[in-house]
């Protein structure tokens, strides 16, 4: 068995993510709280905690609202609860922004999430989807981290939406259906919440357009998830020339390209010089060597329909 990385609760920025515990562990976490500090207002002064009669007797100990994960474990630490139970007794997490005015904003939480968040095949995959049609933004952090996938094939969709649910737990994104005369096809849109950005953002430093790079992991993973990635990626952005007999790959940044060159070579996979173009900039590269095309059928494949039809 693979020893995948854990991303765990701690590992993300403390004072932005609130949570919620299961009834059983709250009532008992909070119960040892009381009985070690004295009372809800000792509690609330260690936690510099306005109104804690309401807040921390009430709404936190009850379940009404989310806490605030940076003073849980600093509670947890003083009473002694090892922040590993905190992480394995969460039914609901979230991320949010503008903390201090009226509570803050916040986006969708992740519900009952699988926690610590484990970066194995299925996160590779999504990996792949990321640098393919997947995009994060930080241009309004205000407003949160956009995290948002397109495509226009619904089993692919589908199947983004599965892995999603199989690394995170209950969690359903916001879906846009666009089409019309500017669309060739319909297409559509998921939008995940901030706290899904926050833990790709984790282990994958995400950057746009000319300075693209891949995710530096996915080099030390084992081939079976350098395979979901590149399944992933090529399902995106690559074509299937049934005339040609040649797989291409593109993309505007040439980093990006070099390194799906490179993993490529881990399955002994070979590929055509990079061809450069200006206008508009793109960088493409084929496959086109019988051996090749056989390995890459057999080893990466794709999970898009009609590439597998034409494939």
């Amino acid at each position: 068995m693979s020893n995948f990385k854990e991303i765990h609760i701690w590992d993300l920025p403390t004072s932005q993510i609130y949570i919620k515990f299961n009834e059983v562990f709250r009532e008992k976490f909070f119960r040892l709280a009381y009985e070690s500090l004295g009372n809800f207002n000792l509690i609330g002064r260690f936690l510099n905690v306005k109104r804690p009669d309401s807040t921390i007797a009430k709404n936190w100990r009850c379940g009404t609202n989310c806490c605030p994960l940076d003073l849980m474990i600093k509670l947890a630490k003083e009473i002694q609860v090892p922040v590993e139970e905190l992480e394995k007794n969460i039914e609901e997490i979230r991320y949010k922004t503008n903390i201090g005015k009226r509570g803050g904003s916040s986006g969708k939480p992740i519900k009952n999430p699988k926690l610590p968040v484990i970066v194995n095949e299925d996160f590779a995959e999504i990996l792949g989807h990321i640098c393919g049609d997947g995009t994060i933004s930080r241009s309004n952090p205000k407003k949160g981290i956009d995290f948002k996938y397109i495509n226009s094939e619904p089993a692919i969709i589908e199947s983004f939406q599965a892995l999603m649910r199989n690394i995170f737990g209950s969690i359903e994104p916001t879906i846009i259906r666009r089409n019309g005369e500017r669309y060739r096809r319909e297409n559509y849109v998921l939008q995940y919440p901030s706290i899904v950005s926050l833990y790709i953002l984790n282990i994958f430093d995400y950057k746009t357009d000319i300075d693209m790079e891949l995710p530096h992991i996915i080099f030390d993973m084992n081939l079976s998830a350098k395979t979901r990635f590149l399944r992933a990626f090529f399902d995106d952005e690559s074509c299937v020339d049934e005339k040609r007999k040649k797989i291409s790959f593109g993309l505007k940044p040439i980093k990006p390209v070099l390194g799906v060159i490179k993993l490529l070579n881990e399955f002994d996979i070979r590929t055509g010089t990079v061809i450069k173009y200006t206008n508009p900039l793109f960088n493409r590269f084929e496959i086109g060597d019988q051996k090749s095309i056989i390995s890459f059928r057999k080893t990466i494949g794709f999970k898009h329909p009609e590439k597998i039809k034409k494939l």
